[in-house]
């Protein structure tokens, strides 16, 4: 109706309700209220084209295939560990690779919560990045990512040697020593950044010419190695702190096609056995 009514306004014309009633199909009491609305300035807003903000958040929008992520193999991540054992870090990478924690608890691991003699870690705390600036939160990031897990024996070694240089490092600041019982610092016992530690891993697996993943992509690394290793699902899935066995499922079921593949051919021998015989079959008439 404005369409109608502002060209034949802009015409020098005067339509009345009932030619806009008749040009535009709508009754003449609808007709009559918006020339009443037009004439005192009140004129519909120019809309963009495509769908009104409202309408586009209540769409909801398909959904995404999870994309697969590229994850090192484990003569990749050999490869890695023997380049970065020189490095200050390279016991935290060592932890990551053979637990699967995400960044922000491992960054935030204190040794209150390892026990080497034990060899166990209970992770709770976490240190993520709140616009920038690295935060220490208690808690992990599901319920199931406060738990405690095993070590094995040759990362438990690490950390013990890690531990003894970390103390060397104390004694000599003495007070200047920043306070905090962190597992992993820098030398005057500050704990890093959680962007320090991914951009130091960018580089040291640029350095070693290895392909490029992600820090995350780490914990994938251990998770995908782990189930080819023969760890069933659930305890990779507790082990790396998933909600649920169904969501590890998901995410790696990458990973469980090939199991399935070695599944067939495993349950296949050991039902058939001797029982067939494949040559037989070019036997039959």
């Amino acid at each position: 109706m404005f369409r109608y009514w502002s060209a034949r306004v802009a015409n020098g014309e005067n339509p009345k309700p009932l030619e806009v009633s008749e040009a535009c199909g709508t009754t003449i009491h609808a007709a009559r209220t918006a020339l009443r609305r037009y004439q005192s300035g009140i004129v519909p807003t120019a809309l963009s084209p495509g769908l009104a903000p409202k309408t586009e958040r209540n769409i909801k929008p398909p959904k995404r295939p999870r994309k697969r992520r590229t994850v090192w193999d484990p003569s990749e991540i050999q490869k890695f560990l023997l380049s970065v054992q020189r490095d200050r870090f390279a016991a935290l990478f060592l932890l990551e690779l053979t637990t699967g924690i995400r960044r922000g608890q491992i960054c935030g691991l204190k040794w209150s919560a390892v026990d080497l003699d034990a060899g166990e870690i209970t992770v709770h705390d976490n240190r993520g990045v709140v616009r920038g600036h690295a935060r220490d939160k208690a808690g992990g990031k599901t319920r199931d990512a406060d738990k405690t897990i095993s070590i094995d024996r040759t990362t438990l070694a690490a950390l013990r040697r890690w531990r003894e240089r970390q103390n060397g490092e104390r004694e000599l600041l003495g007070a200047a020593y920043y306070p905090g019982d962190y597992v992993f610092t820098f030398e005057d016992g500050r704990p890093p950044h959680p962007d320090t530690i991914r951009q130091r891993f960018d580089r040291l697996a640029a350095a070693a010419g290895l392909s490029r993943i992600t820090f995350h992509d780490l914990r994938r690394s251990y998770a995908t190695s782990a189930r080819k290793a023969g760890l069933s699902p659930k305890v990779v899935s507790e082990r790396i702190g998933h909600a649920n066995v169904g969501f590890f499922l998901e995410t790696y079921a990458h990973v469980l096609k090939n199991d399935d593949r070695a599944a067939a051919e495993q349950a296949a021998s050991f039902l058939i056995g001797a029982g067939w015989d494949p040559e037989s079959d070019d036997k039959r008439a």
